[in-house]
Parts: C-alpha cells; sequence; structure tokens
C-alpha cells in the first residue's frame, strides 16, 4: 500500500498570509500615492493661477516628488518581497507533487 504524505497546509496558509498582508500595505501605499499626484497637480494649477508663487511652487514640488520617490520604492520592495515569497511557495509545492 502507497502512503501518502499530508501536505502541511499551515505553511502554505503561512505563505498567503504574508502575501495577504504585503498586498493590503501595497494598497495603502498606493492611496498615498495617489493623494501625492493629487496634491502635485493642485500645486501646478494653484502656481498656473496665481494662487501661490514659484518659489512656493517649487519647494512644495521638490517635497512632494521626494515622498513620491519613496513611496513608489516603498511599493517596489514590498513587491520584490511578493515575489520572493511566491518563489519560496512554489518550491514548497513542487517538493509535495504526489
Amino acid at each position: 500500500m502507497t502512503v501518502v504524505e499530508k501536505i502541511n497546509l499551515n505553511e502554505i496558509e503561512d505563505f498567503l498570509k504574508v502575501v495577504s498582508e504585503e498586498a493590503t500595505q501595497i494598497k495603502i501605499l498606493q492611496d498615498e500615492l495617489r493623494d501625492i499626484n493629487e496634491n502635485l497637480d493642485s500645486n501646478k494649477n494653484d502656481f498656473s493661477s496665481g494662487k501661490i508663487s514659484k518659489e512656493m511652487y517649487k519647494d512644495t514640488e521638490k517635497s512632494l516628488l521626494k515622498q513620491k520617490k519613496i513611496l513608489t520604492n516603498k511599493i517596489n520592495k514590498i513587491i520584490e518581497n511578493i515575489l520572493l515569497l511566491l518563489e519560496e511557495l512554489a518550491s514548497f509545492l513542487s517538493k509535495n507533487k504526489i
């Protein structure tokens, strides 16, 4: 009689839980990124309509672009982590094929 070992579903659930948490973090960061993009547009419109000075426009734009770069890097780092986790999961599942 052939013995079939059970796949440890707890490990799979742990992988999926981490991926889900990381995806939630991406969503939060994307919302923040959308807000920054909206602020960049608003800043440009305010300058174009004469509501703010050129100096204020440049300072605000510089700050917002810095924040945008930081958020983009965080999102990309999380995506890289998710891809690594998925590779580990694929390896784990391959080892447990019947």
